[in-house]
């Protein structure tokens, strides 16, 4: 009799439905798949954006991977949501959706593709409501049908068009020169700590002998002007040699092999070379690629890689 029971069971759950998946797994990465990458990246770029693979961090500490897509001072989220939880609205995937509003900053615009569906199920808008009214997040969800059909078109132009009506592209995401945009203050923060840091630990140097390593790394024309003045606080060395950099000779001079180049990309390309952290080289790549500070393709083609880094989140904007 149980046996008889069991093969019951056996048959049923196979003539029946998939078991569904659990909503806050299927929400732990947020990646779109490949093809998806595959079309988006070229229209991203006509339009302005860079295509990077990121992550961000909930409010548990996990990091969740995601799409963002940057213009200048200017980042789009791109992210997958499974069918699983926007397909039907209950208490569980209500609670699942709900907890993607703690990922992003405030003002944040993120655009929603659940691969096979076209409608949130009931329920799901007034939540998307509530995120802007909460945190200015601009969030939509694209039909899956308007995917498909960017998908199926062959010619570029329409494609192209279809594209910016599908992402709500705004007039401010235009393209824009990415050097015309200034470091934040929380990228400068980032280079002044991890400048510091270095200065005040590299091996088998004073902080004045590490500043001067920069100095001659980054091939800074009169180099040995800086020799001999460095004191040994490295803080206040850090915030002198970023501010030469940054602020008071922005490019090298005409008789330099580099002339017309961003001296703070160099210099930030000197301190990535150093002997830091993993996760500080990220940062600085990414400073470096985020506003085209160097122009060596095969110097920025590695920095870029290494900033695509999703282990790393970003600062939310």
């Amino acid at each position: 009799m149980i046996i008889q029971q069991t093969a019951t069971f056996i048959t049923e759950k196979l003539a029946g439905e998939p078991e569904k998946k659990d909503p806050f797994l299927a929400l732990r990465s947020l990646e779109i798949d490949a093809e998806l990458v595959k079309t988006f990246t070229p229209l991203f770029e006509q339009a302005g954006f860079r295509i990077v693979l990121d992550a961000v961090r909930d409010p548990t500490g996990m990091s969740r991977k995601l799409t963002l897509a940057k213009n200048g001072g200017s980042s789009l989220y791109v992210i997958a949501v499974d069918k699983c939880v926007l397909g039907e609205f209950t208490d569980v995937t209500f609670s699942a959706f709900n907890t993607l509003l703690y990922l992003f900053g405030a003002s944040s615009k993120v655009r929603i593709i659940s691969r096979d569906l076209d409608v949130p199920d009931l329920g799901f808008d007034s939540i998307i409501e509530q995120w802007e009214q909460f945190k200015k997040i601009s969030a939509v969800v694209i039909p899956w049908k308007h995917i498909a059909a960017l998908l199926r078109e062959n010619d570029s132009e329409t494609r192209f068009q279809k594209f910016q009506l599908i992402f709500k592209l705004e007039p401010c995401d235009k393209p824009v020169s990415q050097a015309a945009g200034p470091i934040t203050d929380a990228e400068r923060d980032d280079i002044l700590r991890i400048m510091s840091a270095y200065a005040s630990g590299a091996f088998n140097l004073t902080p004045q002998a590490a500043m001067q390593n920069l100095v001659l790394a980054a091939d800074f024309p009169d180099a040995g002007n800086f020799s001999g003045s460095w004191s040994g606080d490295p803080n206040s060395n850090s915030l002198r040699l970023l501010k030469w950099a940054k602020d008071d000779h922005l490019a090298y001079p005409q008789n330099h092999p580099r002339k017309g180049q961003s001296m703070l990309g160099w210099l930030l390309k000197a301190l990535h070379d150093q002997t830091i952290s993993s996760e500080d080289k990220v940062i600085l790549a990414r400073i470096v690629v985020d506003h085209a500070l160097i122009e060596d393709a095969a110097i920025v083609s590695n920095l870029r890689t290494e900033a695509s880094d999703p282990d790393v989140p970003r600062h939310q904007p």
